[in-house]
């Protein structure tokens, strides 16, 4: 075996060779409403990363993007496997890994990549997702827009300088949120992780019963709202 991971009840599964019988979503909903967002740097209660992601789902799916809004729920649901990796965190390792001359920056980001590609290959299956350049490129820009969005919410409008715009307005802009809305989002969302982990397995639920054809079992993911 590969690299062996121990999933819950003892059973153990090649993260090298992961296949989509190995997921579970419902333990991956639990483990993503317990992993923080910014390693939890930040005041207040945890923003977690089903947060996150319901969060962006929900904007997507308000704006008619229902391919992409899948495709956001599930975009981090690798981090159920290996945590959340910081982007600051991966560009330190990086620059340590090119400095000592055992790699290049761009091959150690590479192989983290990689190593994400390889599990969401699974994911996706399990999922009856099928990725493509449109909505991907949907999910990326929604993920940066979410975090200029979560970190004026949690670190303060000073953080507008490092996404290089010259003031908080002009980010605020960028993300298509409104700050107010995104704050009340933030409270909700922080308020407790098995609600957010309900939600997060309501809405693939949802989804999949719309990929497989069962339209009527949507009815249950109707009573998920976050967008009012």
């Amino acid at each position: 075996m590969g690299v062996p991971f121990f999933m819950p009840g003892g059973r153990v599964v090649d993260l090298t060779d992961l296949k989509q019988d190995d997921i579970d979503f419902g333990w991956i909903a639990e483990t993503l409403a317990a992993i923080p967002r910014w390693n939890k740097t930040h005041a207040g209660p945890m923003f977690s990363v089903a947060a996150h992601s319901l969060i962006g789902h929900d904007i997507l799916l308000a704006t008619g993007k229902r391919k992409a809004a899948f495709g956001f729920l599930i975009h981090d649901a690798h981090e159920a496997f290996f945590g959340d990796i910081t982007t600051p965190a991966q560009r330190l390792i990086a620059a340590h890994a090119a400095r000592d001359g055992r790699a290049g920056a761009e091959t150690v980001e590479d192989a983290i990549a990689g190593a994400k590609a390889g599990v969401d290959a699974a994911i996706f299956a399990a999922a009856g997702f099928e990725p493509d350049d449109e909505a991907m490129a949907r999910v990326k820009d929604m993920d940066r827009r979410m975090a200029i969005a979560e970190s004026l919410t949690l670190f303060g409008d000073q953080t507008h300088g490092v996404w290089g715009f010259g003031g908080a307005r002009e980010a605020w802009a960028e993300t298509g949120v409104v700050p107010s809305h995104m704050q009340r989002e933030i409270i909700i969302a922080s308020g407790g992780g098995t609600n957010t982990a309900w939600l997060f397995t309501d809405a693939i639920e949802a989804h999949r019963a719309r990929h497989e054809g069962h339209l009527n079992v949507l009815a249950s993911g109707a009573r998920r709202r976050w967008l009012s």
